[in-house]
């Protein structure tokens, strides 16, 4: 998904000091995500705690070891 930067810097503090073409999100559907947050976020930088989106998915999102951005959601379709 493209996202304008205002947007994606609103939603991720994390980038608001990124120049344009300098970061990189990724967004990731899994299957029991719940399970997925449980196993996780104390090993790593949980960066959006798990929610419920306005799309009716819930998502949370880390940061990885190299600076990247992941969205983990578990809408499937």
């Amino acid at each position: 998904m493209f996202q304008k930067d205002t947007s994606i810097k609103a939603e991720y503090k994390e980038l608001e000091n990124y120049e344009k073409g300098g970061a990189l999100t990724l967004y990731i559907q899994v299957e029991e995500l719940q399970k997925w947050y449980e196993t996780i976020k104390d090993k790593t930088m949980v960066i959006i705690p798990m929610h419920k989106t306005l799309y009716g998915a819930n998502e949370f999102a880390i940061m990885d070891i190299n600076g990247f951005i992941l969205t983990f959601s578990d809408i499937l379709e």
